[in-house]
């Protein structure tokens, strides 16, 4: 579009801007309200598909990479025509003009190429929050400078207003509906929310928060957290790990399960084991994420819910809303968890939720299949003796687990030593007409679990099923 219509060039400069820079300027003005709306926690794009703004950044990014390239090519113009009118000396008489457009697009210019540039995955995630707040400041910056740069010329100052209208609904909505402590559901405005803790086995961390006032959520929605003891410019996203409960107050009970890495997190499992429950009080901010309809054991007959590692947490609280839907209207019959992890005791911390749950099944059928691969980065194969006792250390936390529990099916032991071949394992499950596969882990496996469930659309392809369907959710950030 940017080159289909001509003339590029007018003339002579004095005769007006070259209609190509006019032209793209304005496409990326354009897009500057679609960039915020995508980009925000709260937007109408969420509000109509219910696509959670993780799913939407990856379009957010997009649309800024293109606002680049317009931006590029809206100046290289300016540049051009000066120069074939009367050269370098040209050039710069025009840039140093009162008021040029040349003078005033340049740092308009710096910012969106900070912007693109610092959003680039590796520098991301090199270093998350000083990413996000020098994006916020930079985007800011570059608003505030597209204002003085384009002087209203062409309608362009209508893209900001609406850019400006866009972002600012999103924040008072985000303030005052998802933040606890000015939410209009909390009693308590400007208080923090109450946080005990315990830690588990395998390096996981369990945060209990009681929020004032009744939230709700979806299974698999997440909430940031920020712990204004600890890091108050920084929150982070944590998924809540079961569904909604109640206290006979009306206040709402969540559950969080965290594995202390860097940052924030190491932090928090510091305080943890040091015992300082006081320095953890936090702020909720939520819930978000994507938002599966219609309902699942409404439409689907099989789920596959696939975690590697501390990505469990984010399937217990899909496994837990399958397990207690029993309405009349439900079609689902079968429910497959399959668990990959690295060490046995990784299994102790949600033994016990995952027996209860196995004995509430009825009268779906609900299996577990463990996979304890024993390996980590750089590591050597396990030995015989090893993987023995990480079978024994696997029956003692089952054993326990079901002595916890009030009888009935118990689960069953995991395979030791080995990790399950996606591409066989998953097509090998899919037998239903309609299927759906949630999963949730590290990159790998969620590369993996995406080539296995295309495999396996094959049967729609066929004949043989209506619909395969995959969901992942966000393991890292």
């Amino acid at each position: 579009m940017s080159f289909a219509q001509h003339p590029y060039y007018r003339g002579k400069r004095a005769y007006g801007s070259p209609p190509l820079g006019v032209r793209t300027g304005l496409m990326a003005f354009a897009l500057i309200p679609l960039v915020i709306a995508l980009g925000g926690k709260v937007n109408i794009v969420t509000a109509l598909t219910g696509l959670g703004h993780e799913k939407l950044n990856v379009f957010h990014r997009y649309v800024g990479w293109m606002c680049l390239l317009l931006s590029v090519i809206h100046t290289i113009p300016f540049i051009i025509q000066p120069l074939r009118a009367g050269g370098p000396a040209a050039l710069a008489a025009q840039y140093y003009k009162p008021g040029g457009l040349e003078y005033t697009g340049t740092p308009a210019l710096g910012m969106v190429v900070g912007l693109s540039v610092l959003s680039v995955p590796p520098i991301r995630r090199a270093a998350y929050q000083l990413f996000i707040h020098t994006h916020i400041l930079l985007a800011i910056v570059f608003l505030g400078l597209c204002f003085w740069h384009a002087s209203d010329l062409g309608d362009s100052w209508a893209y900001l207003w609406a850019t400006m209208v866009i972002w600012a609904s999103s924040l008072v909505v985000r303030v005052l509906a998802k933040t606890s402590m000015f939410s209009t559901r909390s009693r308590h405005w400007l208080s923090q929310c109450e946080v005990s803790s315990a830690p588990l086995t395998d390096g996981m961390v369990r945060l209990d928060v009681v929020a004032p006032g009744r939230w709700s959520w979806e299974a698999g929605q997440h909430f940031f957290l920020r712990f204004g003891a600890v890091r108050p410019l920084d929150n982070h996203p944590f998924t809540v790990a079961d569904v909604p409960r109640y206290t006979a107050s009306n206040d709402t009970e969540m559950v969080f399960y965290i594995r202390p890495q860097g940052g924030l997190t190491a932090r928090i499992g510091k305080i943890v084991d040091a015992k300082r429950m006081g320095d953890l009080r936090v702020t909720l901010d939520g819930p978000y994420g994507t938002v599966i309809r219609p309902k699942i054991a409404m439409r689907y007959e099989s789920v596959i819910l696939v975690a590697g590692g501390g990505g469990i947490s984010a399937i217990l609280p899909w496994l837990q809303e399958l397990v207690h839907d029993k309405t009349e209207t439900t079609v689902l019959q079968t429910i497959k968890v399959i668990w990959v992890i690295r060490r046995a005791n990784a299994i102790s911390w949600v033994a016990s939720e995952l027996q209860r749950l196995l004995e509430n099944a009825a009268p779906r059928s609900l299996e577990y299949d463990i996979w304890v691969t024993n390996d980590s980065a750089g590591e050597a194969a396990e030995t015989p003796l090893q993987s023995q006792d990480e079978k024994k250390t696997i029956g003692q936390v089952l054993s326990s687990a079901q002595s916890t529990g009030s009888g009935g099916p118990s689960i069953q032991p995991a395979h030791v030593g080995s990790r399950p071949r996606m591409q066989t394992l998953i097509p090998a499950l899919v037998s239903a007409d309609r299927t759906l596969v949630i999963g949730c882990g590290p990159e790998s496996l969620k590369v993996d679990l995406s080539n296995a469930v295309a495999v396996a659309q094959s049967r729609v392809s066929a004949g043989r099923a209506r619909e395969i369907r995959l969901h992942t959710e966000t393991f890292g950030w």
